[in-house]
């Protein structure tokens, strides 16, 4: 092998290793936990937009909750009519690649773990 054929092979060796490596980051899950923390609820039902803090916000899914500054999908409608916004809750979401996080379990705070 001459020396133009071994740097052709380790850069397109680097190129895979680098697309594999981004892959990886974009199909991993990843999952935050919060505790006790306060929540705003937004009903996306018959909305398109909604103001949020002074920011205008799409709504591609029915039910949001902010939790941070950050928004939270809430797919099951039973578990959005249960969360009051004067209380407190634990909260674990998980997205990955660039989806909106959605909610994979929510508590009263203090009160255990108790799956949806």
């Amino acid at each position: 092998m001459n020396s133009k054929h071994i740097v052709k092979y380790l850069t397109n060796s680097i190129i895979v290793i680098l697309l594999l490596i981004a892959y990886g980051f974009y199909s991993i899950i990843h999952t935050e936990a919060v505790e006790d923390v306060e929540v705003k609820k937004v009903d996306c039902t018959t909305k398109e937009h909604v103001n949020v803090n002074d920011k205008k916000i799409l709504c591609k899914e029915d039910y949001y909750l902010f939790v941070n500054g950050e928004k939270v999908v809430v797919e099951d409608k039973n578990t959005w009519s249960l969360i009051k916004e004067d209380k407190r809750y634990d909260l674990e979401y998980e997205w990955h690649a660039f989806h909106t996080p959605k909610v994979k379990t929510i508590n009263i705070a203090g009160e255990g773990n108790k799956k949806h």
